[in-house]
Formats: structure tokens, C-alpha cells, sequence
């Protein structure tokens, strides 16, 4: 299985009341092919840094992000656009991500319009289609985000993201804020748009019971580091790091 992302010794650094803070330090992965990976860790541990320094909303301070074998890290223009039409993400707060003046047909085909070359009848089918992929019916082209439930939301914004077919999905805490049957279908819409769009998916969370049903392998963070990493079953079952360990017991 080849990768379609490899992270190499990714550095951040923020500067907050005269100090510096190391976000993330010497950070390395690799994401397969059709492959999900966790990335696991409480708050402040680095996690959701990584997921904007791979959407390029954050700079790093060193390292190197390749797709496939194009060096993204520093990449501008035209060039930049085209390499986000391959890496889509969907945030933990669905309703806000979308503008609340737009139909959520609107956002997809506005979404569509700047990362597809496809003429209005076709974005208009596909937006159709997309929404279909999570679960949910033509009709919602009309609605507005907040006339949409949390769960309804978060299928909405999957919907945006696959609708400009991504290499790879970053779901940053995605299902969080969604109680456990809400979060149980985005796992299965999730499994089922990654057999179907044959695309990698990045699941950043703290739920580690969450991304022991969904992963293949998980990275753990703690402090901007990665303490273990390893395939989701040998992870959960045997872990080596104390921090995982600890983790693993507070949700016992």
C-alpha cells in the first residue's frame, strides 16, 4: 500500500505572553491509501495544529508535507488551490463552518464551483448525489444550516468535503459535540464514503473508544509529541507508552 501523505519532523511553535510554545515537536506520519488513521490526544496536546498545518492554515516552522510525491509544505497561487481540491476538512462546529445566508445546496456548489471544472447542471447533480452519500435527502438543498440538527449538520459539511473528491478527509473532533447514537452514524457514513470515494481519512479526536471502532492505526499525543503510534487493535490492547496507558484507564 503506497501513501498518499507523509508528514516528516513537523515543527510549530506559537508565542503567547512573551513565551514560546512548543505546539508540535518533531512530528512524523504517514497516511495509506483508503487507510484511516487516529490521531488521539486531549486539549492543547497538538493534534488539531497538525490537522492546520496540513490544510494550510497554519505555517510550520520546519519539516515537509508530501502528497503522494509532491512536497505541499510551502506550496502558493494556482498551485496551492489545486492541491486543497485533494485535502478536505471537516471542523468540529458543522453550523458555523457553513455561511448562514447559503442553502446548504448553495455552500456544496459554491464549494464545487472553486475546486471542480464542471458546468452548473453538473455541480447541481452532484450536490445532489453528495448529500445522498451521507444520508440525507434531495429536499435539504433548500435548508438553511440552522434549520439542520447537529447530526444533520456534520453529514452536510461530509457532504461539501467529498463533493470536490479528496485524496484525503481531516475530521478535526468531528463528531464531539454529537451524542453516541449521532456519533455512531457518522462512523458508519464515514466507512461507507471511504469504500465508496476510495479516499484516506484523517480522525482527530480525544474519544479513544470512538476511534478504536473506526481506525485502522492511531497516533497518540501528549504535549505536542507523539508517544505511541501503532495499528488501532495492538494500540488499544497492549499499549507501551505510560500516557497511553493512562488514557486508556480513564475510560475504562
Amino acid at each position: 500500500m503506497s501513501n498518499v501523505l507523509t508528514v516528516n519532523h513537523l515543527t510549530k511553535t506559537f508565542v503567547k505572553d512573551g513565551k514560546q510554545i512548543i505546539a508540535v515537536n518533531d512530528v512524523s506520519f504517514t497516511v495509506g491509501e483508503q487507510e484511516i488513521l487516529g490521531i488521539v490526544g486531549e486539549s492543547g496536546s497538538g493534534k488539531s495544529t497538525v490537522a492546520s498545518i496540513l490544510m494550510g492554515l497554519e505555517s510550520m516552522d520546519s519539516g515537509e508535507v508530501l502528497l503522494e510525491t509532491m512536497d505541499i509544505s510551502h506550496v502558493k497561487g494556482r498551485v496551492r488551490r489545486n492541491t486543497y481540491s485533494h485535502i478536505q476538512m471537516v471542523f468540529q462546529d458543522a453550523v458555523g463552518s457553513f455561511d448562514p445566508r447559503k442553502t446548504i445546496g448553495q455552500s456544496i456548489e459554491s464549494a464545487i464551483s472553486k475546486l471542480r471544472d464542471l458546468s452548473k447542471e453538473e455541480r447541481s447533480i452532484l450536490v445532489i448525489e453528495t448529500l445522498r452519500d451521507v444520508g440525507l435527502p434531495a429536499t435539504y438543498i433548500k435548508k438553511y444550516p440552522h434549520e439542520l440538527s447537529g447530526g444533520e449538520c456534520q453529514r452536510a459539511a461530509l457532504a461539501r468535503a467529498i463533493a470536490v473528491n479528496p485524496k484525503i478527509l481531516i475530521c478535526d473532533e468531528a463528531s464531539s459535540a454529537l451524542d453516541v447514537l449521532v456519533q455512531a452514524r457518522i462512523v458508519d457514513i464515514l466507512l461507507h464514503l471511504r469504500e465508496v470515494h476510495e479516499m484516506s481519512i484523517i480522525f482527530i479526536t480525544h474519544d479513544l473508544p470512538l476511534v478504536s471502532s473506526l481506525t485502522d492505526r492511531i497516533l497518540i499525543m501528549n504535549d505536542g509529541v507523539v508517544v505511541e503510534s501503532g495499528p488501532t487493535k495492538s494500540v488499544m490492547t497492549n499499549p507501551k507508552s505510560e500516557y497511553t496507558t493512562e488514557l486508556l484507564r480513564s475510560v475504562i
